[in-house]
Order: structure tokens, then sequence, then C-alpha cells
């Protein structure tokens, strides 16, 4: 009872809420959206682009929302577009963005673009890529801008999607191109040394001094715990030494449709793939587990490193349930292991009442309103904070 009144008192005063965006990954947007946004005191909309949205559907959504107040910005991004050999295919979807304002109506447009390219999911992000694929996402930036600049008539800001902890150094050269930053901040707490103001701060102070603007993004989805294949990879020290010449996949984020992941851990690298829950996919699972050894090549005695892998792992906070994994039942030496993996309960608002979630947030307004890199609150995203709007606490 007590959270109902608080949620009536939190919303009759809107007025000192800053703006809020909501990321939506369903392209085409709704009437349903409108509305929600509109309870939600929702001023900025990352709404998914697809080249396949009929056009003058979405130009009536467009239409609707800007007479509501609403901006929406065209969101898209991947982890290999950081890359220089994807650059072409990003640069050709800023075209077809351009394009589309460009044919429409003032009041039909998309006010910008927002990437969410995150390129520290490329396989080779923790490994001797490091360097290679942070200069390349800043140049691609660099490249997005010139486009722009091109299309005036557009008239389309541009926005990126980065964590709160990324590199300084590229940082610096993102803000150079862009308009804005959504940080991704995932904390559910204001305060303290771990909060979501605390984890701003650097960032708001770079932008502030480039004299651009910065959302402050929170999460809403759920984390449920996910499981992975790993197999026994090279030392580290082998490992920052690999190159996409040698070792393609650093360049990538998924091996076929499995997603590509690793552990470090007392001096040995393990490349994992995420294990499907359908029953259908296991044989190819296992298929694409195989030819990754293959890729890893020899890497030592098994039973030695499944029980260093064991002992080195278990004094995680994240990772759970270590099982030796067999590739064939044939076979009598693990070719590695599974995990089970959480994220922790920090990340999220998933669970929390609404007026938990938006005490913190009124908090982080509070001490952020002054400073004149703060655009508001971003959070992810629409299907989960409807969700727990939705909550019967």
């Amino acid at each position: 009872m007590l959270y109902r009144v608080l949620i009536s008192l939190l919303l009759w005063i809107p007025l000192l809420i800053s703006p809020r965006a909501l990321w939506v990954w369903q392209p085409g947007g709704s009437p349903d959206l409108i509305s929600f946004a509109k309870k939600a005191h929702i001023t900025d909309l990352f709404l998914q682009w697809s080249p396949t949205t009929e056009r003058n559907g979405l130009r009536a959504f467009l239409k609707t929302a800007r007479a509501e107040g609403i901006r929406v910005y065209a969101l898209d991004g991947f982890p290999e577009a950081a890359l220089a050999e994807h650059h072409a295919e990003v640069l050709q979807e800023v075209e077809e963005i351009a394009s589309f304002n460009e044919h429409s109506l003032p009041e039909e447009r998309y006010a910008g673009i927002q990437f969410d390219i995150e390129p520290y999911l490329l396989l080779g992000f923790d490994g001797g890529m490091k360097e290679q694929i942070l200069s390349q996402y800043v140049e691609l930036q660099a490249r997005i801008a010139q486009t722009l600049h091109q299309h005036p008539k557009a008239s389309l800001a541009y926005g990126v999607d980065l964590p709160f902890w990324f590199d300084a150094k590229a940082l610096a050269g993102t803000l150079s191109f862009v308009d804005s930053i959504g940080i991704m901040d995932y904390r559910n707490r204001a305060e303290g040394p771990d909060g979501i103001v605390a984890h701003a701060l650097p960032i708001l102070e770079a932008s502030k001094r480039a004299g651009k603007q910065v959302f402050i993004g929170v999460e809403t989805s759920p984390m449920p715990s996910s499981r992975a294949v790993y197999l026994y990879g090279p030392t580290e020290k082998d490992w920052k030494e690999k190159t996409p010449a040698t070792f393609p996949l650093l360049a990538n984020s998924h091996f076929g449709k499995f997603r590509l992941t690793s552990i470090s851990s007392d001096g040995r690298r393990y490349i994992g793939l995420g294990q499907p829950e359908e029953a259908d996919a296991r044989a190819e699972f296992q298929e694409a587990l195989r030819r990754l050894q293959v890729l890893l090549g020899e890497v030592g005695n098994c039973s030695l490193l499944a029980e260093a892998a064991r002992h080195s792992i278990a004094v995680s906070r994240e990772y759970f349930n270590f099982q030796p994994y067999l590739l064939a039942t044939t076979d009598t030496c693990p070719a590695g292991f599974s995990l089970d993996s959480k994220a922790l309960p920090k990340i999220t608002f998933a669970g929390q009442p609404q007026a938990a979630m938006e005490q913190e947030l009124r908090k982080v307004e509070e001490q952020l309103r002054g400073n004149g890199a703060f655009a508001g609150i971003a959070i992810h995203d629409f299907t989960n904070y409807r969700l727990l709007r939705s909550a019967p606490f």
C-alpha cells in the first residue's frame, strides 16, 4: 500500500523530472508505445531502425510522436560495426536514414540517430586487438559525422551508447564527433562509490568540456543466469599476441549463431560459446565446439588444465556450477568445462517496485541537474520497463 501511495505522489510531479529516454528494440513504433511514453513521461525514444519498415506507417508514427512532444531517434548497431571492414555497411545505413528524413515532411522526421555498437563484445577486445578495435571505432564516428555533415537538410543529431567504464582515450575521440552519449550506467543505486552518480561523473565532466550532452542509462531487464561451454585456450601471453590473421574469430562476437565469450584465469584464456536452450540446436552447438577446438589447436594436458581451471574459477562471484565437458561420449578427457554465469543484482532495477526505482532516479536527477552535460535519464528497455511499471507491488 505504501508503494502505491509513493508512486501516486511521484507521478503527479512530472515537472520535476528531467528528460527521459527509452530504448525500444521493436521497429516501426505503435500507438501503444506512444501511450506508454506519455504515461511514463518519456521525452525521447531510441527506436530500432529497420530498412524494411513500411515508410508511410513510420512517418505517421513519427508525426504523432512529435505532436506529443516526443523526439524519436533511429537506433541500431552491432559489435562488428566497429571494424573498418564493416564501416561501409554502417555508412550506407546512415545514408538511408538521412534520405528518409530528406524525403519526409519536417514533422515526420527522425530527430537523430543513436548507435549501440558495443565493440567490447568482440572476442579480440580482451586480447591483442583492443587498441585496433577502439581506433577503428573512433574512425567510424568521424566518418558518420562527415556523412551527416553532407546531409544538412536531414537535420539529424547523432549519439552513441557507451558503458561507464569505456576507454578514456577512445571516449575523448568519440566526443569530437557525436552530439550526445547514452551511458550504460547499469546500477540500481544512485549514491555511493559504486552508484550511478559516481560512475557517471567522469563521462559527464569530459562531455561538459566537449560541449556534448549525456543521458544516464539504467537497466530494467531481468538478468537470468546463462550457460556457456569453455574450451581450454592458450596462455594469456600467447592470447595477447594473436591477430585476426592467426585467429580470425578475434574479429567476431559470434561463431555461427553462438555467442563468443572468454575468461582469463590464472594465466590462461578459456574461449567459450553460449549454450543454446533449444534441444534442436544441440547438434549444431557440438559441431561448433569441435570446429572451435580445431582452431585453438593443442593447448596441453587436459586433465591438468581441468583441475587448474576448477580451482582458479571457483573463487569467482560471477561464475558457478563448474562441470567438465566432453565433446564426445567416447572422450576420456574433457576438452573444457561448462559454467553458469549470472550478472550481479546491482546491475538492474528488475524485480524492484517502481517507486523504489523512481526514488533512486530522483536522487540522480537532483545531484546532476546542475551539470551542464546532463541531458536526462535513459531507460533500457521498453519491454521490461513496461513490465516493471505494471508489477503488482
